[in-house]
């Protein structure tokens, strides 16, 4: 081992250049993190982890709008209320209700049914008022 507290870096294989922990300078790494990165721009290995460990200090990001899944009941709900919209008459007016009502009950929270009012516009077309 060389005198100092930083070890030695190994080489890259494709160009010869020493290889980091991290791919950006400044990163915090630990002792125990691989050397897989090759920062020499004009390499064709650049960035490029060499070896097939995952780099166990990546985060993982979190879930986006588009990967969360609406229960069932709002599904439903949805697309029942969409196929009634057009119609505009009280038997409309009392599907709308009795569905927002049920799918209140089964989730236990008045609030998606708040925002189905909101989103298709239904105190405006059909007088159906949100929860107090």
């Amino acid at each position: 081992m060389r005198k100092g507290a930083h070890p030695k870096h190994p080489k890259c294989p494709a160009c010869g250049r020493p290889l980091y922990k991290a791919a950006t300078k400044g990163a915090k790494t630990k002792k125990t993190d691989p050397w897989i990165y090759c920062r020499n721009p004009n390499c064709k290995e650049s960035g490029n982890k060499h070896q097939n460990k995952p780099h166990h200090r990546i985060k993982k990001s979190r879930p986006s709008v588009l990967d969360v899944v609406e229960p069932p009941a709002v599904q439903k709900a949805r697309k029942r209320i969409q196929s009634v919209i057009p119609e505009k008459s009280d038997e409309a007016t009392n599907i709308i209700g009795l569905t927002l009502a049920l799918m209140a009950q089964e989730l236990g929270n008045n609030n998606i049914a708040d925002q189905l009012i909101d989103e298709y516009d239904l105190t405006e077309l059909y007088g159906i008022q949100k929860t107090q």
